[in-house]
């Protein structure tokens, strides 16, 4: 008998509860079986067994059904978890299943949603040894869904030398970055130049950062009381004042100025 599906879901069920079925198919724990075909229907019983799925735990759940030969509502199953039924979203699922077991261990774990997933879609072939990075280097979902996104695109773009050169994933995802936006980049490391060279005060710790679409100057400095404070604040407007007599465009790439 094939394994129950809580076990495929990784939802725990009582040891001592026995198992239940539905149409001779195992949907919890083991012998002795109740089936419940005839009181419920397929999907009143799954909702009342399986109360909350995430995206990874729905596509497993969709995988055990086709694989069984299930007729299910899948538009009043997706109601129940907050879902909305649609061919697109039956693409993300079959692009899931068919990704690397190590990538969608990460994501089972990380809870990524249908919309984290989606970049998958441009991918002609899902099984790309470059996702298994994933379980190895253990990004948050945050840095994942970001390295997901860049990763697609350049696979989609044929770009080829996508692996890390160490395991941290910042550096990673910089590196990828940089192959996605060349151009992004290069200004980047103009304005750090131009931001590298201003009168910080020693104990400012300046740099400049992107995040997504966005970058920006980081300024961190550490204050101990109000007199500290205000002459932070007054070297800072030194700087202010320093940049805007000697480089009032250091906001603009050099091409611009």
């Amino acid at each position: 008998m094939k394994h129950a599906l809580n076990s495929l879901l990784n939802y725990t069920w009582p040891k001592h509860a026995g198992g239940v079925t539905w149409n001779q198919h195992t949907i919890a724990g083991a012998e002795p079986y109740k089936e419940l075909s005839d009181k419920l229907s397929i999907e009143e019983l799954l909702t009342d067994l399986f109360d909350t799925l995430n995206f990874s735990q729905f596509s497993i759940l969709y995988n055990w059904a086709n694989e069984c030969s299930l007729e299910i509502d899948w538009n009043k199953l997706c109601q129940h978890y907050n879902l909305r039924w649609s061919e697109i979203l039956k693409e993300t699922i079959q692009a899931y299943l068919e990704t690397p077991i190590e990538f969608q261990n990460w994501c089972f774990n990380k809870k990524l949603s249908a919309r984290d997933l989606a970049p998958l879609l441009i991918l002609e072939n899902k099984d790309n040894t470059v996702l298994k990075l994933f379980s190895t280097l253990t990004p948050s979902k945050s840095e994942g869904t970001q390295l997901l996104d860049l990763i697609c695109d350049l696979v989609s773009m044929g770009v080829k030398n996508l692996f890390p050169e160490t395991e941290d994933t910042k550096k990673w995802f910089k590196k990828l970055y940089k192959l996605r936006h060349p151009q992004s980049t290069a200004t980047d490391s103009q304005f750090s130049d131009k931001i590298t060279a201003w009168p910080w005060p020693k104990d400012f710790n300046t740099d400049w950062k992107r995040t997504g679409d966005k970058s920006f100057i980081d300024i961190s400095f550490k204050v101990e009381n109000q007199n500290d404070f205000d002459k932070k604040l007054s070297q800072l407007n030194y700087v202010k004042d320093w940049a805007n007599t000697n480089s009032p465009t250091w906001d603009q790439p050099k091409d611009n100025q």
